[in-house]
This record gives structure tokens, sequence and C-alpha cells, in this order.
């Protein structure tokens, strides 16, 4: 569950999570945005600046029934 998920990733220390972001830009666009909509639910928003200027403005990814789950998937143009 996402509540499970937010726990886990709040319990990483910060290097992990810095590593997590890091590895992530090897990642597709959808990939990234959504670890940055779970880093900025959970509260860790210090990690989600290099995240977001990593994604292009004003592409819109697609993943149905994200927002019920993830509210701060439309920060980040998860719809």
């Amino acid at each position: 569950s996402s509540m499970r998920l937010k726990t886990i990733i709040s319990e990483l220390p910060d290097e992990d999570k810095q590593t997590m972001v890091r590895l992530a830009k090897k990642y597709s666009p959808l990939t990234r945005a959504l670890l940055g909509a779970i880093l900025e639910e959970s509260g860790h928003t210090e990690y989600t600046e290099k995240l977001r200027s990593s994604l292009n403005p004003i592409t819109t990814y697609n993943l149905p029934g994200v927002s019920e789950v993830l509210p701060t998937a439309e920060n980040w143009n998860i719809k």
C-alpha cells in the first residue's frame, strides 16, 4: 500500500534517499515523476528539486488511478 511505501522511504537514511534520487535519473521521466510524488507525499521535499529539474514541465504522464493513492501525483503532471 502507499502507506507502507511512505513508511519505508521515511525510514531510509538520508544517504539512501540521495542515492535513490541519483539512480532514478537513469530511468524514464514517469519513474522520476513518480518518485518525486512519493517523496513529496512522504514529506521529503528536500530531495525533489533534482528530480523536478530533470523533467519537462509541460509533459504529462498517464497513470490511471494514481491520484487516488498518491495525492501529490498531480503536482508532478501524473494524471
